[in-house]
């Protein structure tokens, strides 16, 4: 069961003057990601340093600048406080640069996400203060570190704060608060990263085109730390991306970039999401992350080449460590029945702490339920909560938050630790808060799509066109397509261990290759359907010269039956072999199909509360399946022979020729 919906979207005013490079299917997809004229649809797709503002429009960016010019007349002594993440670790980098050209002496600390996890901490102060350091400079983290920043101050530190999270209820005593979520600010980029907001200080103290060797760090930050891609935030990914494929960048980039491409191209937006970040990740998840900050503060080509393939290989173990954990816990859902709950919490002590997270989205998109993994360590429990698109498990988690030791988030995606006795608690707790918070409605999984096309629609210039829209991420993304009722044909497993599924998807005298990255479990699935629906984003694939559409399949359902009678006269011995069974082994016979069961089924199917349509004879069978093509239900239902398909969440299903 798959619900397919259009994403919502002010229709095209007919009265807008196009530039003329613009067709109006680019102009509709421009339309719905805010640009509401012929100059913004130029300027969104023309990304240029002009749409940068100006630094000076943080509150206390005069404060911060002034007190570092003060530190560099007098030479003192100051360390970056970073974060184990890829928007930490930039900002760490960054800021450590600019410390440098002012002629600041400076080092940095960045904290172990097993020891110590997220944020400011007593003892590193104490250390830092131990090392002779007068000033703190916090990247990414610090604006909610009230007791640590005291602690600074007692100790004859001062400290700025260079921060993107939310603010708590008081601010702390910080010599210079940079964080754009505070009261009062007038910063008008309101989703700036951790790296953004060091960017814009170095852009105060070095000036905007010395503070230009940041735009790299700071593209990869944005992209990694998932903040919505349009306005400022664009103009920083483009350019950033720009310097990369240019060489004006740090070696360690190039070196990542390096271990991490198989083939000679450019580096693209979704490449610095998917490729660049998650090797930068991988450190700060399994070991150290200041192994990160090392590649991108090192001009020695070898060590950074020496470090990438470090970063490489911690990443291939992530990979593995992350594969084992899905499995083991899509095999302890599986073993439950999902339908009438709402939330997955899971915990196990086989599982390493920095990986649960990516593990717990992949959890969460299989089985469309907000899922929290725990990590068991000596009796405390380490987690990570992914949510699903419209439920809040932050709020479902807060409900529950005098069992946690720490905890923190938002809607999406939050952490917590707490004692391994309080685990039940925290099941019951927040399995009751999403039931009394959250209609059933939302647990019925779902894809978004912005337009239906045809797959004899799909040229290569249509998706060069849409290339004129990167670099994609939030807010911006790759625009989704649905297409109806295509044949599937030459259906294969891909990949290690067959973890994929590639197949041409045939529609008309057109077709187009597809691919399912991680649905090798569907391929018995797939390879029975008549025709499928699917929401894809296309792109391109070229190697060797040649250029060929791919179509990366973001979600595929079985499509309606078309003509009934011939569908069901193709399979007509299913019916007769599954009349012969029933008679043999169960001695049973059809129930009566009662007046007004259609309708009914129809409201039980849009509730997802599992109801299971059996139809024994072809006549109920075409009667059954040409009103589900009348009333739009295929989406709602799944349609199979002689059994429905196995699986923890009980759907709408309809089994033709049921085996007893």
């Amino acid at each position: 069961m798959l619900r397919f919906q259009q994403i919502p979207r002010p229709a095209l005013p007919a009265e807008l003057e196009l530039p003329e490079d613009i067709s109006p299917r680019l102009a509709r997809l421009l339309y719905a990601r805010g640009a509401r004229s012929g100059q913004e649809m130029e300027e969104f797709l023309h990304p240029s340093p002009s749409q940068f503002h100006s630094p000076f429009l943080f509150l206390d960016m005069d404060k911060a600048a002034g007190r570092l010019k003060k530190a560099a007349q007098a030479g003192e002594l100051a360390c970056v406080y970073g974060d184990y993440d890829v928007d930490g670790v930039c900002a760490t980098a960054i800021m450590l640069d600019t410390l440098e050209r002012l002629g600041i002496p400076c080092f940095y600390h960045i904290p172990s996400r097993h020891r110590e996890g997220y944020g400011m901490h007593s003892d590193a102060v104490r250390e830092i203060a131990a090392r002779g350091a007068s000033l703190i400079i916090t990247v990414d983290n610090g604006v909610k570190a009230l007791e640590e920043i005291r602690l600074a101050r007692e100790l004859g530190m001062e400290v700025i704060v260079t921060d993107h999270h939310l603010c708590g209820d008081k601010l702390p005593e910080a010599a210079a608060i940079l964080c754009h979520t505070r009261p009062g600010n007038t910063y008008p980029n309101t989703s700036l990263c951790g790296a953004g907001t060091a960017y814009k200080l170095s852009c105060a103290l070095l000036g905007e085109e010395a503070a230009q060797f940041a735009l790299p760090l700071v593209g990869l930050a944005t992209m990694a730390d998932v903040v919505p891609l349009l306005g400022e935030n664009r103009a920083l990914v483009a350019l950033g991306l720009q310097a990369i494929n240019q060489g004006r960048c740090c070696p360690g980039l190039l070196a990542l970039w390096h271990v991490a491409n198989e083939k000679s191209r450019s580096l693209t937006a979704r490449d610095l999401a998917f490729s660049i970040g998650p090797r930068l990740n991988a450190a700060g998840r399994l070991e150290n992350a200041s192994l990160c900050v090392e590649l991108l503060r090192t001009r020695d080509e070898e060590k950074a080449q020496e470090i990438a393939r470090r970063l490489d290989q911690l990443n291939g173990r992530r990979q593995q460590e992350e594969g084992k954990i899905v499995e083991d816990a899509a095999h302890m859902v599986e073993a439950e029945d999902l339908t009438d709950r709402r939330s997955i919490l899971l915990k196990s002590p086989d599982w390493n702490p920095g990986v649960i997270g990516i593990a717990a989205a992949r959890i969460a998109e299989r089985f469309w339920r907000p899922t929290v993994l725990f990590a068991e360590r000596d009796g405390i429990l380490t987690g990570s909560a992914r949510s699903i698109p419209g439920v809040d498990i932050h709020r479902a988690l807060r409900s529950c938050e005098s069992l946690f030791l720490r905890f923190g988030g938002h809607a999406y995606a939050a952490g917590a630790t707490l004692e391994a006795d309080c685990f039940q608690a925290l099941q019951t707790g927040v399995e009751a808060a999403l039931q009394a918070s959250e209609p059933a409605e939302k647990f019925l999984p779902g894809a978004e799509y912005e337009e239906a096309v045809r797959i004899p629609e799909l040229t290569l210039s249509l998706v060069e066109e849409l290339e004129r829209l990167e670099p994609f991420g939030e807010g911006n993304p790759e625009p989704a397509f649905w297409t109806e009722g295509a044949l599937l044909r030459n259906v294969k497993r891909i990949g290690n261990g067959g973890k994929h599924l590639k197949a041409t998807a045939v529609q008309g005298d057109s077709y187009a290759e597809a691919v399912l990255w991680g649905g090798g479990y569907r391929f018995d699935e797939l390879l029975s359907q008549e025709r499928c629906d699917f929401i894809y984003i296309p792109g391109i694939n070229r190697w060797n010269g040649i250029a060929q559409i791919q179509l990366q399949v973001e979600a595929i359902r079985g499509g309606a039956v078309q003509d009934a009678k011939t569908y069901l006269g193709r399979r007509a011995d299913k019916f007769v072999d599954a009349f012969s069974q029933n008679i043999l082994y169960n001695k049973g016979c059809a129930m009566p199909w009662e007046e007004g069961m259609l309708e009914r089924l129809a409201g039980w199917w849009r509730k997802g509360n599992g109801t299971l349509a059996l139809c024994f004879t072809q006549a109920g069978a075409l009667s059954l399946l040409e009103w589900m093509k009348e009333a739009d239900l295929f989406g709602w239902a799944d349609l199979d022979f002689y059994q429905n398909r196995p699986g923890p969440c009980a759907y709408g299903a309809v089994v033709l020729a049921p085996v007893l």
